[in-house]
């Protein structure tokens, strides 16, 4: 049951990434200012370029 729960825990997690990433995409945000890719981000850093990415847009 161990392994089940880490499984769709790890499938939600990539789905999350897999979602900020097309999101992130389609706002032709593709590195951070730091030269990463989007896609080598973690979900947590992920998260928080999105968040950032709004709130920015709002004020634009």
């Amino acid at each position: 049951m161990i392994i089940n729960h880490e499984n769709r825990l790890r499938q939600a997690v990539n789905l999350k990434r897999s979602f900020l990433i097309n999101k992130l995409s389609g706002l032709n945000y593709i590195r951070t200012p730091d030269g990463c890719l989007v896609k080598d981000l973690t979900l947590t850093e992920l998260e928080q370029v999105y968040e950032n990415e709004k709130a920015r847009m709002k004020h634009d």
